[in-house]
């Protein structure tokens, strides 16, 4: 499964991530530092597995930014994976920098149940290699 890197403000499965044992590594970023913060000291419950394996690294960083983007791309390994969960519909400029940036890259609106609001949600999502 080799390293992955996700971002911090989303809703990926980080545990079920962690829980394969052939997952070297995740990288786990986030466009502010405070969330990242939050992570690191414990504050978001069921997070806490992302700073309670030796394996996960929170970052702050600007990668949401097409030089960002190019270094992640950069570090990740062959069989690397980077998923990006937004909450707003896909941004043509965006979508354009992670193509350039990764050899495979989509961005597509993702429906699911959203039990905190009670009403159907959406989301876009951004897996790329």
């Amino acid at each position: 499964m080799g390293n992955w890197c996700c971002a911090a403000g989303g809703i990926p499965p980080f545990a079920r991530i962690l829980a394969n044992r052939d997952v070297r590594s995740l990288v786990v970023i986030d466009a502010l530092g405070e969330v990242i913060e939050w992570h690191e000291r414990g504050l978001i419950p069921a997070r806490r597995t992302l700073t309670a394996d030796p394996r996960c690294y929170p970052s702050h960083t600007d990668f949401y930014q097409p030089e960002g983007l190019r270094r992640l791309a950069e570090r990740l390994h062959s069989a690397g994976v980077f998923t990006l969960w937004l909450n707003d519909p896909p941004a043509d400029e965006f979508t354009t920098a992670l193509t350039r940036a990764f050899a495979t890259a989509t961005a597509e609106i993702t429906r699911f149940d959203n039990p905190y609001q009670e009403r159907e949600a959406t989301a876009t999502t951004a897996p790329t290699r």
